[in-house]
């Protein structure tokens, strides 16, 4: 599948998006935030790799 560049933006914009507002309600919660910082992270980077062959390359 492909995604144009600026669907792609879009996209990761939301997903920059998401990671703030979770960050905002977990730190209300108390949790450690290293701990929610590796659990964001680890998702991001299984995201990219399940959408790694759909990025469209640089022109």
């Amino acid at each position: 599948m492909w995604v144009s560049k600026k669907k792609w933006s879009d996209l990761e914009k939301r997903v920059a998006d998401l990671e703030e507002i979770i960050q905002d309600q977990l730190v209300l919660t108390n949790l450690d935030s290293d701990k929610i910082s590796e659990s964001i992270k680890d998702f991001i980077a299984h995201y990219h790799e399940a959408t790694r062959d759909t990025v469209p390359k640089s022109s």
